[in-house]
């Protein structure tokens, strides 16, 4: 079953709506609150993290693994990682431009390899 007062007293969290808080993301060490904790109505817990980290990297800073994310059923709830999605996009999008002849300009091709990096680096 998904505690979400587990999770909730191993950050500093604030309330910042109906079943929502907001807090800094251990993963990556914030100082803002880039962490959004919801607890839906289906008992789900969603972390969202606005600087791309993943629930993996955010529970395992705090000790937690995803069994305090799961839900009845048993089947945990694992939040997209929207960095890793928009880095595997900017790759496939040059890798397409460059097969097809078309030079990248400066910026295009460091924001590419910047991409190929950290997916790279998993």
């Amino acid at each position: 079953m998904a505690d979400i007062n587990l999770l909730l007293s191993k950050l500093k969290v604030k309330h910042s709506g109906k079943n929502q808080w907001r807090a800094c993301c251990p993963a990556h060490g914030s100082e803002g609150g880039t962490l959004k904790i919801k607890e839906q109505d289906s008992g789900k817990i969603t972390l969202t993290c606005f600087a791309g980290c993943d629930a993996k990297d955010i529970l395992g800073a705090i000790g937690l693994d995803f069994k305090v994310l799961y839900v009845e059923d048993g089947k945990p709830y694992i939040r997209h990682n929207p960095r890793k999605e928009l880095d595997e996009l900017t790759v496939k999008i040059a890798k397409y431009d460059l097969d097809n002849g078309k030079r990248l300009n400066k910026q295009d091709f460091i924001i590419f390899k910047e991409a190929e990096k950290r997916l790279r680096q998993g």
